[in-house]
C-alpha cells in the first residue's frame, strides 16, 4: 500500500519547498527498497495518504484486478457534475496531472469532473462489462470533453443512449444523459 500512496502523493503534494522531494522518484525508491527511504518522507506520504484519501482499486479488490480480463463486471453511477462554463470545473495541476496519468491522457483540465469518471469507469470495468452512467449532456457536444469521447469510442461500444429533455435534477440547469 505505501508503494502505491507514495506513488499518488508525488501527483499532489505541493512543490512549495517542503515537501518538493515526494517526487514520483520516492515512489520507485519505495517501491525497490522502502528500508533506504527516509522514514520521515514516509511519513508525509501517509499523511498525505490520510489527508487525501488516496484509493487503491487493485488493493481494495484484489479477485477483481489479479484475474484475467480483470475489471468490474458492471459499473453503475451518478457522477457529480457541474455547470461547464463554471470556472470551478477546472482543478490544480498535480490533481489534473495524477487525473491524465490515471487515464491514459484523456481528460483535460477543464473538463467537467463527469468525464474523470466516465474515463475511469470505462479503464476499471474488465472488456465485455457495462458501464452505466447519467452523465451531463455536455460530454456528447464539449470541446474539453473530445479526448474522453474519444478514448470511450476506442474502447467501448455504446448500446443505447438517453438524453433528457428536462432539467431532472431539482435545481439544476444542466441537462443530463445516459
Amino acid at each position: 500500500r505505501v508503494v502505491a500512496d507514495a506513488w499518488c502523493a508525488s501527483f499532489v503534494v505541493k512543490k512549495d519547498g517542503r515537501d518538493a522531494e515526494l517526487t514520483d522518484g520516492v515512489f520507485r525508491d519505495v517501491a525497490l527498497r522502502r528500508d533506504a527511504v527516509d522514514a520521515g518522507l514516509l511519513e508525509r506520504v501517509e499523511r498525505l495518504a490520510r489527508g487525501c484519501g488516496f484509493f487503491h482499486w487493485h488493493i481494495e479488490f484484489p479477485t477483481v484486478f489479479g484475474r484475467e480480463n480483470a475489471g468490474f463486471d458492471v459499473i453503475v453511477g451518478n457522477p457529480p457534475f457541474q455547470n461547464q462554463l463554471s470556472s470551478s470545473t477546472a482543478t490544480d495541476a498535480g490533481t489534473t496531472q495524477l487525473h491524465r496519468v490515471l487515464s491514459g491522457g484523456v481528460v483535460s483540465r477543464y473538463a467537467d469532473v463527469s468525464t474523470r469518471f466516465l474515463a475511469r469507469s470505462l479503464s476499471l470495468c474488465r472488456r465485455g462489462g457495462w458501464v452505466g452512467l447519467v452523465l451531463p449532456m455536455s460530454v456528447l457536444s464539449a470541446s474539453d470533453a473530445l479526448t474522453t469521447r474519444r478514448y470511450a469510442a476506442r474502447e467501448a461500444s455504446i448500446s443505447s443512449v438517453w438524453l433528457a429533455t428536462e432539467h431532472v435534477f431539482a435545481g439544476a440547469s444542466v441537462y443530463a444523459c445516459a
